[in-house]
C-alpha cells in the first residue's frame, strides 16, 4: 500500500553524513553532492537551493563524480543480500531540481557485491567504474559505464581493502592502470577492456607493516599517495617492471628557535588524501591529509629529497573525512577547498602559500548539523520560522526558511532526550539522560535553571501547560525511565515538586496535556497509556495493549487519542472511556513517532521503516510517504502553518518535507469547519 502512495515531495535536506571518506564532491559549476541517510543531496551553493537523488534502500557509504562531472556513482550498505550500486545522470537532477520528474536520472544499477560497497571510483577517460566490496565481499569489479555492465572482477587482496583510484590509461583505450589497499597490502592493477581482464601484482613493501585507509594519485599520475591508519602517509613509485614499490615517508620538521616541531605522522590516522602541484614551484607536490585529530595537514613533497614533510596544519571540529577542491582561482598562491568532518561541520579553508615551505590558514565554517541520532524536535507556538532540535550533548535552534543553525546550546558527555518551549517562547525546556530537567534562554542559550535529581535515572519525555511562563507560577510534567510522572511549579526563583505518579513500570515515551491544563496522558514502554488529573493528580482511565507504546497524542478536538509502538499498530482511542475504537495495521515495524495538524484531517507517523508516512485521519488510509532516512524515524512535527513536515532521524539527518494539500489548508484562520469543507468537495 505504502509503495502505490504519491512521494512526498522533499523541500530540504539538513545534514551530512560525515562518516563517509571522500563522501563531499564539489562541481566545476558550484554544486556540492553529498550523501545524507540514503539520500543524496546536490546542492547549489550560489543559489543555496537542493536536488536529491533518491534510489538506496539503505544508507550510502560511497560516492565519486567522473571527470567531466556528468555522473556520479554511489554505493550503500545493505544488511541482506546485495549491495547496490547507482550511476546517476548528474546533469538531468540539476535539470529537474524544481519539478518532480525524476525521469532520466538513475541510469543504472549495480549489483554483485554483497553486505556493503567501501569505495568506488570513475576512469580518467569515464568510460569505465571501479567498485570495491566491503569486508564480507572484498571484491574489485570493473563496469561499462554507459552500458551498466561488469566488464571483469577479481578478489580485491587475500585481506580486507579499503580504498581504489585509478592511475593512467592509454590514449586508445587498450590499457588502464589502477590500485588498491587495504590491511597490510597496496595493489597495482592492470586493465584490459579487450580481452576482459584484470590482472593485479602487489606493491614492494619492504618491512613495513601498515593498514592502509584511503589512496590518492600524484599530480602526474604516475606515483601513489596512500595514508594509514596510525597517520603515515607513504609514497609509491613504480619500478622498470611497473612494480609499486615504497618510496618517501613523513619526516618530522626541524625544531624552530623556541623548540616547536611538527610532528610527520597525522593524529588518528590519515582518514583522506588530496595531492596538488605546489602552486609557487614547478615539480613539488603538496599534500592535504584530512586526520583523524581532527587537523587539515599541509605535506610537501619536495623533488630531491628523501622524505615526506609536514609543513602547517589547521585544527578543526571532527575528524576529516572529505576535502573538495575549487578550481583555481586568481591567485595562483592561493589554493581553497571545502572540508566536512565526521562532527557534521562544513568548513571553507583558503591556504595562501606565503613560500614555498610557509603557508596560512583562512577558514571559515559555511554548514553545521547534528553528527549523532536526534531525539526529539518541536516548534514553538504558533512559530513556523523556527524549530528546535536535540541530540548527544547539544540542543539546536534553526530557522526553518534558510536551514541554518541559529543557538546552539552544549551540554557536554550527555544526552538530550525531550525537549519543549513554553507557549509565549520564554524557555527552552529539556530532559537529559542523567535525570535533570534544564532550561535555558532562548535568546542566548544561557542556562536559566536546573532540576537536579528530577528522575532518578533519566529524563525521557516532557510537556510544558499551556501557561505564561513570565507569570509563574507555570507548570511542567515530566516521564523518567524509572516510569514516574512528575509535576512541577514552576516559581520565579524556584521550582517545587507538586505530584509524583508511579503506575508505570517502564520508561515513560510521551507526555501530552489538554488546552485546558486539566487532563495530561502518558505513555510507555510497560504497555499501557494512563489519563491522569493535574487538579488532584489521579488516574482517571488507563489503555493497555500487548506493545511498548513509543507515542501518544490527543486530536485537535480532544475526543479520541492516536497510539503508535513497536507492533507497528496505529490505534485511535475514545479519550474519556480509553476504549479501542479502530486499528491501523499495516506496518510491520516499530512505529516511533505521530504528529497530527491542527484541523485533524491528517497526520505524519513514522519508525522503524524508515518512510514518513501522511495519514487521512478520518479514512485512516496512507496518501503520500516520504523515503529518505536511513535509519529510524525518531520524531516528526508539522509546522504551525501546516506547510511542513519535519523529521529526524536515528543517522543525524533533518528533512523537510511539503505537507500534501489536504493537509496543508488552515480551516481555522479562515474560519470555516473542515467537515463543512470537506462535504462541499
Amino acid at each position: 500500500m505504502a509503495a502505490r502512495s504519491p512521494k512526498l515531495n522533499m523541500e530540504c535536506a539538513i545534514g551530512f553524513n560525515g562518516t563517509v571518506r571522500d563522501g563531499l564532491i564539489l562541481r566545476q559549476d558550484g554544486h556540492l553532492i553529498y550523501p545524507l541517510g540514503s539520500t543524496i543531496v546536490v546542492k547549489d551553493i550560489n543559489k543555496n537551493t537542493q536536488a536529491f537523488m533518491q534510489g538506496h534502500s539503505d544508507e550510502v557509504t560511497c560516492l565519486a563524480i567522473s571527470p567531466d562531472g556528468t555522473r556520479v556513482a554511489s554505493g550503500q550498505k545493505s544488511k541482506l543480500g546485495y549491495a547496490d550500486v547507482i550511476i546517476w545522470d548528474v546533469d538531468v537532477v540539476i535539470s529537474n531540481a524544481n519539478t518532480s520528474d525524476e525521469a532520466g536520472e538513475l541510469m543504472h544499477r549495480l549489483q554483485l557485491h554483497k553486505g556493503m560497497v567501501r569505495d568506488l571510483a570513475f576512469s580518467p577517460d569515464n568510460r569505465f567504474l571501479a567498485t570495491l566490496g566491503g569486508q564480507d565481499d572484498n571484491s574489485l569489479v570493473v563496469w561499462n559505464v554507459e552500458k551498466g555492465e561488469a566488464l571483469c572482477g577479481s578478489p580485491a587482496a587475500q585481506d580486507s581493502a579499503h580504498a581504489v583510484e585509478w592511475m593512467s590509461c592509454m590514449d586508445d583505450g587498450s590499457d588502464y592502470q589502477l590500485a588498491t589497499c587495504g590491511n597490510m597490502h597496496l595493489k597495482l592493477w592492470h586493465l584490459s577492456p579487450t580481452s576482459r581482464k584484470l590482472a593485479g601484482v602487489n606493491a614492494k613493501v619492504g618491512n613495513l607493516q601498515r593498514v592502509f585507509k584511503s589512496l590518492t594519485m600524484g599530480p602526474d599520475r604516475e606515483s601513489i599517495y596512500a595514508g594509514t591508519e596510525t597517520g603515515d602517509v607513504v609514497e609509491f613509485n613504480l619500478d622498470r617492471n611497473g612494480v609499486p614499490i615504497l618510496g618517501r615517508m613523513p619526516k618530522d620538521a626541524p625544531k624552530s628557535k623556541n623548540g616547536d616541531a611538527l610532528p610527520g605522522r597525522v593524529g588518528k590516522g590519515a582518514k583522506c588524501l588530496r595531492a596538488i602541484s605546489h602552486p609557487l614551484t614547478v615539480n613539488d607536490t603538496i599534500l592535504l591529509v584530512g586526520a583523524g585529530d581532527g587537523t587539515l595537514n599541509v605535506m610537501l613533497d619536495a623533488e630531491g629529497t628523501q622524505e615526506i614533510r609536514c609543513i602547517s596544519r589547521v585544527s578543526l571540529m571532527g575528524a576529516v573525512t572529505s576535502i573538495a577542491m575549487f578550481p583555481a582561482g586568481e591567485k595562483e598562491e592561493v589554493v581553497s577547498c571545502f572540508v566536512y568532518t565526521s562532527a557534521s561541520n562544513m568548513y571553507k579553508v583558503d591556504i595562501e602559500f606565503l613560500s614555498a615551505k610557509k603557508v596560512d590558514f583562512k577558514v571559515s565554517l559555511r554548514g553545521t548539523c547534528h553528527h549523532a541520532a536526534i531525539n526529539d524536535v518541536v516548534f514553538p507556538k504558533e512559530c513556523s520560522e523556527l524549530f528546535v532540535t536535540c541530540s548527544d550533548n547539544d540542543i539546536r535552534v534553526w530557522n526553518a526558511r534558510s536551514r541554518q543553525e541559529l543557538l546552539r546550546i552544549q551540554v557536554p558527555n550527555l544526552t538530550c532526550n525531550c525537549v519543549a518551549v513554553t507557549p509565549n517562547g520564554g524557555s527552552i525546556l529539556s530532559g537529559w539522560s542523567d535525570g535533570k530537567i534544564r532550561a535555558f534562554y532562548p535568546e542566548s542559550g544561557n542556562l536559566k535553571f536546573v532540576i537536579t535529581d528530577a528522575h532518578i535515572e533519566s529524563c525521557t519525555a516532557l510537556a510544558v501547560c499551556n501557561d505564561d511562563d513570565n507569570l509563574p507560577p507555570w507548570r511542567v510534567v515530566s516521564g523518567g525511565k524509572d516510569g514516574r510522572v512528575r509535576v512541577w511549579n514552576i516559581h520565579q526563583r524556584s521550582q517545587e515538586l507538586v505530584a509524583s505518579l508511579k503506575e508505570h513500570r517502564g520508561s515513560v515515551s510521551s507526555v501530552r496535556i489538554t488546552a485546558d491544563n486539566e487532563k495530561a496522558v502518558t505513555s510507555s514502554h510497560d504497555g499501557s497509556c494512563l489519563i491522569w488529573s493535574l487538579t488532584n493528580f489521579t488516574r482517571l482511565a488507563a489503555v493497555f495493549a500487548p506493545c511498548n507504546f513509543e507515542s501518544i497524542l490527543y486530536h485537535p478536538d480532544e475526543s479520541q487519542m492516536l497510539t503508535c509502538g513497536n507492533d507497528g499498530k496505529i490505534v485511535y482511542w475514545d479519550a474519556v472511556q480509553a476504549d479501542a475504537i479502530r486499528v491501523l495495521d499495516d506496518n510491520s515495524k516499530a512505529l516511533m513517532c505521530l504528529d497530527i495538524e491542527p484541523d485533524g484531517i491528517v497526520f505524519a507517523a513514522g519508525g522503524a521503516d524508515k518512510e514518513v508516512r501522511v495519514y487521512n485521519y478520518d479514512e485512516g488510509d496512507i496518501t503520500h510517504v516520504g523515503i529518505g532516512h536511513s535509519g529510524n524515524i525518531k520524531a516528526i512535527k508539522i509546522s504551525p502553518d501546516q506547510q511542513t513536515i519535519i523529521s529526524v532521524g536515528a543517522e543525524g539527518s533533518i528533512f523537510c518535507w511539503t505537507m500534501p494539500e489536504a493537509g496543508a489548508i488552515d480551516y481555522a484562520a479562515q474560519g470555516r469547519e473542515p467537515e463543512a469543507n470537506m462535504d462541499a468537495e
